[in-house]
């Protein structure tokens, strides 16, 4: 029996701290986050779903390394899960001023100040911590992987997107992803459109989606379930897609075949067999790990991002930057690692100046 530690009590760490609780091969669960009032909300929550179950609140500020570190080694747990960042992915929703449209269109690399800060805390934390638990990381991760990659710091695995992406294929085909074997390659940008049913147009790529071994094309199949709705609704789909992760994560787990984003810092998502701590790429023979991270790298740029460089610094595209250029040239800039608290406040002086003060950085955290 295994103790997962989840950080994040936002709506979807919250809505997967109840299916972690409820799993066969947790005897504890412990709620990690900086709201008091959340981690309560939270465990009662889990509680009520899953009765009898060991769930505790734990006050944590993740974004204080040294004491995140100390928490990890105390706790040695033998999963982590990391679900906060220090803005909701779903912040801009429904919001038309001119500042959140612009950097709506931009793509979600603009806010990636919001959602690589606490994950590179997180795994600093790790690794001062000198835990061999794997993480599973919630937080954008075809892009945080990579970037944390650069440092050394990569998790485990991310959570969420491809494995979006896999779960509506099996919808589609009418399939048990536990059971039958489904491989897709794919990456954040294109989950987010076809969640939607939103076919790209002609001539534009779709993820790779691949049926049984021998395998067989089937790249249509994700798009074709009724679409989801981005908030609530595609949080219900991350948490059927992330579950079975956890739970194959976990000590003497059965072994999983699935899709996931970023496993060992890889940009974008693959096919991989689970067991455990270990990840291997479990590739179809038609495409090699350098072409699948190839067609990666391209697609992210559906999200803004044009390059990943060796030293974690990040590109926008051209066309993010050109979104965002009439609100500030500033956000379309480069994006260095150090520069990291710089770039969250700038962003919350255009996107929340009610939090513009000494503690902006750390102004929301959101699972």
């Amino acid at each position: 029996m295994s103790k997962v530690l989840l950080i994040g009590a936002g709506g979807v760490g919250t809505r997967l701290a109840a299916e972690v609780a409820a799993l066969a091969g947790v005897s504890e669960l412990v709620l990690a986050g900086r709201s008091e009032a959340r981690l309560a909300t939270a465990q009662r929550s889990c509680q009520a779903q899953v009765p009898g179950a060991r769930v505790r609140g734990l006050p944590l500020d993740v974004g204080v390394v040294e004491r995140t570190a100390e928490v990890l080694a105390a706790e040695s747990p033998d999963v982590v899960v990391m679900c906060a960042s220090l803005r909701s992915a779903w912040d801009l929703l429904g919001r038309s001023d001119e500042q959140a449209t612009a950097i709506t269109r931009a793509g979600l690399a603009v806010r990636l100040p919001y959602m690589v800060t606490l994950p590179l805390a997180l795994m600093r934390a790790v690794k001062e911590s000198g835990i061999t638990a794997p993480v599973a990381n919630l937080c954008f991760p075809d892009v945080t992987g990579p970037v944390l990659a650069t440092q050394g710091l990569a998790p485990t695995v991310g959570l969420g997107n491809v494995g979006m992406l896999l779960l509506r294929a099996a919808e589609a085909a009418g399939l048990d992803p536990r059971r039958d074997l489904i491989r897709v390659v794919g990456h954040h940008a294109q989950m987010f459109t076809a969640a939607q049913g939103i076919r790209p147009p002609a001539g534009e790529d779709t993820p790779r989606t691949y049926l049984g071994d021998p395998p067989r094309r089937a790249d249509d199949l994700p798009y074709r379930p009724a679409a989801r709705q981005p908030g609530s609704d595609f949080d219900a789909l991350t948490v059927a897609a992330s579950t079975p992760v956890i739970e194959a994560l976990l000590p003497d787990a059965a072994p999983l075949r699935w899709s996931v984003p970023a496993p060992e810092g890889l940009p974008g998502g693959y096919p991989v067999r689970l067991q455990g701590s270990t990840v291997t790429m479990d590739l179809p023979d038609d495409i090699t790990v350098e072409e699948a991270v190839a067609l990666n790298s391209t697609w992210a740029r559906g999200d803004g991002i044009q390059e990943i460089l060796p030293d974690g610094t990040v590109h926008m595209t051209e066309r993010a930057r050109e979104a965002v250029a009439e609100v500030d040239r500033g956000l379309g800039e480069p994006l260095r690692i150090e520069d990291l608290p710089e770039r969250v406040a700038l962003l919350d002086h255009y996107l929340h100046p009610e939090s513009n003060d000494s503690d902006a950085p750390h102004s929301s955290i959101e699972g």
